[in-house]
């Protein structure tokens, strides 16, 4: 009897350590993109990674293998110093200089559906961030106007917009409750713009 408890013993002690060693390791999966601008992005596959500088140069890439133990994920570049950055989420890593990359929302249905809610007229009613413009338009096929400005835009995430004027992009974090939309710039210093749908 005893024999069979102290083997009871091992094999629970075994168990224990093999799921510890289990949520210790994993792996990624996957296009995350860089929070201030979405021509920047990584994407994981196998135990491989993909770090573009733009989406249409592919000379502007770097390369490598990661791994994974708990929430550190390290990067090996083929031809640079090996970096750490950290899983703060299922959708959300944050590199070694504390900015965020954003996983790339894959539903095409739930970005038609994001695009229709948000496609229309919205005017400013308040705002914290002295750049906000006083109104812009969505129109449901990715372009718009902004002040005069044709612009593209898209959802990129769940709750994050990108928008691009004149080559330059920015990507901010939204929500949306009935005609109100409010643009997050800084969800840290509260740093965002309060807008109205008019149409």
């Amino acid at each position: 009897m005893r024999k069979i408890v102290k083997l009871l013993g091992i094999i629970a002690l075994v168990a224990v350590i093999g799921f510890s060693m289990a949520a210790c390791t994993g792996s990624l999966s996957g296009k995350y993109v860089y929070e201030d601008d979405a021509y920047d992005s990584i994407t994981f596959k196998g135990k491989n990674f993909t770090l573009r500088y733009s989406e249409t140069d592919d000379e502007d890439i770097e390369i490598g293998t990661y791994s994974v133990s708990g929430s550190i994920v390290t990067l090996v570049y083929e031809d640079s110093p090996v970096e750490h950055w950290t899983i703060e989420n299922s959708r959300t890593l944050i590199d070694e200089y504390g900015d965020y990359w954003i996983k790339q929302e894959t539903s095409s249905r739930t970005r038609s559906g994001q695009n229709s809610r948000l496609a229309g007229k919205w005017e400013i009613e308040s705002s914290t961030n002295w750049s906000s413009v006083d109104s812009f338009e969505f129109f449901r096929d990715g372009t718009g106007e902004m002040e005069g400005m044709s612009i593209t835009w898209k959802v990129v995430e769940g709750n994050r917009i990108n928008i691009t004027a004149y080559g330059q992009s920015q990507t901010v974090d939204y929500t949306l409750s009935g005609s109100k939309l409010t643009l997050i710039y800084d969800a840290r210093s509260g740093d965002k713009a309060v807008y109205r749908k008019i149409n």
